[in-house]
């Protein structure tokens, strides 16, 4: 099947069997779509932190987005990022913390404390 662009993406994954370029242009057009809309003195200095939808990633997407120059990608692994001085890989795909309107203050900070110990 050709693939033709119609179709949903589920976050920022790529169609089955479309190929690296096309993905690449799409991923590219969206990323620089979403910059502009956000502001244009973020435009003008870029983005260098991209929170994947859904959590969702690719070995492509974290690429294309290193070349667009996004410095740090989020997914939604739980947990608390092991960040590694002069350790760029260490920036890629952290996890996170989803925090919800039933947790306190209290508990987040129970739940990030051993982290904070180090």
């Amino acid at each position: 099947k050709e693939f033709d662009g119609t179709d949903c993406r589920k976050g920022v994954l790529p169609f089955e069997g479309e190929s690296k370029e096309s993905y690449a242009a799409a991923l590219k057009k969206d990323f620089e779509t979403s910059v502009a809309l956000i502001d244009e003195d973020s435009a003008e200095k870029g983005i260098l932190v991209f929170t994947y939808p859904y959590g969702l990633h690719h070995p492509w997407s974290e690429q294309i987005l290193g070349e667009l120059g996004v410095v740090v990608t989020v997914a939604a692994n739980h947990g608390i990022a092991q960040l590694v001085r002069e350790d760029p890989q260490s920036l890629r795909k952290l996890p996170r913390i989803n925090v919800t309107d039933d947790i306190t203050p209290e508990q987040l900070l129970e739940i990030i404390a051993p982290a904070l110990a180090e």
